[in-house]
Order: structure tokens, then sequence, then C-alpha cells
């Protein structure tokens, strides 16, 4: 069940059916950087949705993340440590190893949320 979504501009149908060209995750995560590059003072941080886009993007091209590559590229790793924390406890991602070393992979309920956002088919190619 999805939680209500406030669409004030009519962009998600009743039936929650989307039919448009939905960008790759590694599209929306290069246009996030580079957002973030020009925009003053951080005002678009959403730390958690830049982890799972990150985790996703390195899970489709084979790649891994670790807590260091996500403090050397993202934010702080305390405040990093805090929404890993979060999508941990959520069942969205596991950590495997500790420190700055962890490396993070998404479990199949985190991959399975990409999936849905993205429409990637899990049963194609």
């Amino acid at each position: 069940m999805h939680k209500p979504v406030r669409d004030s501009f009519n962009c998600i149908p009743e039936n929650r059916q989307v039919r448009i060209a939905i960008p790759d995750a590694k599209q929306v995560l290069t246009m996030r950087r580079w957002r973030d590059a020009v925009a003053p003072d951080n005002y678009f941080g959403e730390p958690s949705w830049d982890i799972m886009l990150t985790i996703w993007v390195a899970h489709e091209s084979d790649r891994e993340v670790t807590m260091q590559h996500l403090t050397d590229t993202m934010i702080a790793y305390d405040i990093l440590e805090n929404h890993v924390q979060r999508l941990i406890v959520g069942g969205l991602i596991d950590r495997m190893g500790e420190g700055r070393d962890a490396a993070l992979g998404l479990t199949h309920r985190g991959a399975a949320m990409m999936e849905a956002i993205f429409n990637v088919d899990p049963n194609a190619g």
C-alpha cells in the first residue's frame, strides 16, 4: 500500500500507472550531482535518496559502494551513518563489514523498490 502523495499538479494518475519515459538511475544521479554542484548551500539535500540512487547505480553496473565512497562523494560520515542506519532498519539496504570500509548493498526489498521507481522489468533481458 502506497502512502498518499500530494499531487497538486495532477502528475500521478488515479490508478498510479505512469506511462512516461523515465530516465535511468544514472541519469538521475548525474543530474542531482550537477544540481548540487551549482546550487548554493546544499538547498536540495536528500541524503537517503542519494544513497539509494548511488547503491542502485552501482548494483546495476556490478560495482561495490562503501561507506568511504559515500563519504568522499556525498556527506560527512556521521550524517551518512544516520541515514544508512535508517535505510538498514527500513529493510532497504544491507551493510557488510564495519566502519568506512563497510560495503553497502540493496536488499531484495530495496531492489524491488528501485525497480518499481524506474519501471524496470526484472524479467527483461
